[in-house]
């Protein structure tokens, strides 16, 4: 087998239009009436005679490559021999996961920093408590209450709000949250809203501090440092997240990518399947189409 692709087998197919000219017959190629019509036949299908290749590859090498680089970038380019290419993405794939996991580690360090700060900082017996003495937190009106947080008592969970808590402890939860028999449920829905909402303002221990009058409600410094840093764990792992796309289309990128060098390797050193096809004609006949000519090479 060669680089070039070598005829090995070229047969001829001809197809007998009609019966009555199966073969040439003296007063049919020089009766005279017929010269006009056949001159334009020979005119009308001259330029058919023209031939086209068509290539077909067959080979297991280029799905190969794209599948390895679909699991491992850079992978299916070094199996194609590409090792530059094959270097590139598996040091870009290198990079984006050593990126994700720097910043999800940081989102998470920032997380578990800005939960001890609200620990530290929000009670919710000052918030209930402080809560009353102002009148834009919606404390005083349970109908205020849009949002929600969740308490526990006895191994039961709560929802913090006043006709709710009435239902439950009638007469004496407010007692309760004097002396701190309830105990807040700290999921992330609590770390969101104890600094999102202006509800849960008063739990900060700066509120009154800059909340003396009743009918004002100002950010205090430590809810805004505590917004702060939420914001800077969100931020953390939104750029984690970018690092986890970026990855997904390395991964694509690297695949088509080997697909193509696996392509180009094999047109240098592998066979080629190609055929060709063209219409005979004769303009002595008045159908001057005789056949069909079937050429294969590989």
């Amino acid at each position: 087998m060669r680089a070039y692709a070598k005829y090995f087998a070229i047969f001829t197919m001809i197809f007998l239009i009609t019966g009555s000219n199966a073969f040439p017959q003296v007063g049919d190629i020089f009766h005279p009436s017929q010269e006009k019509e056949k001159l334009i036949a020979a005119l009308k299908y001259s330029q058919v005679d023209t031939e086209e290749d068509t290539g077909f590859f067959y080979s297991k090498r280029v799905r190969r490559a794209f599948l390895m680089s679909l699991a491992v970038p850079g992978a299916g380019e070094f199996y194609s021999g590409s090792k530059l290419k094959a270097a590139v993405f598996a040091g870009l794939e290198a990079s984006f996961w050593a990126l994700y996991f720097t910043y999800n580690s940081k989102g998470n360090r920032l997380v578990e920093e800005y939960k001890k700060f609200a620990d530290e900082h929000w009670d919710l017996k000052r918030w209930y408590l402080d809560g009353l003495l102002n009148d834009l937190t919606g404390l005083k009106d349970s109908r205020s209450e849009t949002h929600v947080i969740w308490i526990e008592y006895g191994g039961q969970e709560y929802p913090a709000i006043d006709d709710s808590l009435d239902i439950y402890f009638p007469g004496e939860w407010e007692d309760m949250i004097k002396h701190e028999e309830f105990e807040p449920v700290k999921d992330d829905e609590y770390y969101e809203n104890i600094g999102k909402y202006d509800q849960f303002a008063s739990g900060w221990d700066d509120f009154l501090e800059y909340n003396e009058r009743s009918d004002t409600l100002f950010m205090s410094p430590n809810r805004d440092k505590y917004l702060s840093m939420r914001w800077d764990a969100n931020k953390a792992f939104e750029v984690a997240t970018a690092f986890v796309s970026a990855i997904m289309f390395n991964h694509v990128i690297s695949a088509f990518d080997a697909l193509i060098t696996a392509k180009h390797k094999e047109a240098a050193d592998r066979n080629k399947f190609s055929w060709n096809m063209a219409i005979i004609t004769d303009y002595r006949y008045k159908n001057p189409v005789r056949g069909i000519r079937l050429s294969v090479a590989f």
